[in-house]
């Protein structure tokens, strides 16, 4: 059950459910090292106890007590803290998704070790993306950054190397591990944005 609500949480926080249970499950070697102090651990000391002092009742659920404890916590999460495209923006950025947004898509990968990737399309006023721009503390791009959003990510959106005079934006933390990118056509309101930590 330990292991097993990380799959859970990873599952329902990619946009592909099958790629968020495999990476879930490759997580399993990680969560597993944490399972050994926050599960096998207690559980050990709790049947120890119950060993010791001839304790009979509950004995099963008092063991599997730190398993059941973590599943409760992903579900409460994932119940009241839904992955939604404004607060994972605001997560990872601190940015607010623009009020104008609208037509938005979404593709969520990435979470514990596997690297995020969250790739934004959505159309909005052109105020609304030169505010983002800013909030997001993005300059342009040199030439060598170019191929980002020089194609549609996904077959069914829209496509950018249509967008005649488009601009394309770089900016990031300054902890180096994150990295934005946003490309917006010339009218500025249409916007591919991505956030991506390595």
């Amino acid at each position: 059950m330990f292991t097993g609500s990380f799959v859970l949480d990873q599952a329902f926080r990619w946009s592909d459910p099958l790629e968020g249970i495999a990476s879930g499950v490759f997580h399993v070697f990680f969560t597993g090292i944490a399972w050994l102090f926050y599960g096998l651990l207690p559980g050990l000391l709790v049947y120890g106890l119950y060993r010791w002092r001839h304790w009979q009742r509950c004995r099963s659920v008092a063991i599997a007590f730190p398993g059941i404890a973590a599943l409760i916590f992903v579900v409460v999460g994932l119940t009241f803290s839904p992955t939604t495209p404004s607060k994972r923006l605001k997560q990872f950025t601190g940015a607010d998704l623009p009020a104008s947004a609208r037509d938005l898509r979404t593709h969520f990968t990435g979470g514990g070790v596997a690297d995020i990737g969250d790739t934004y399309y959505f159309r909005c006023s052109s105020s609304d993306t030169d505010a983002l721009i800013r909030a997001l503390n993005l300059t342009p791009t040199e030439s060598y950054d170019q191929h980002f959003f020089s194609k549609r990510p996904f077959p069914s959106w829209p496509d950018p190397s249509t967008w005649v005079g488009s601009a394309l934006y770089r900016g990031g933390r300054d902890d180096g591990g994150w990295f934005y990118y946003l490309r917006t056509d010339a009218a500025r309101e249409q916007v591919y944005l991505l956030i991506a930590c390595i």
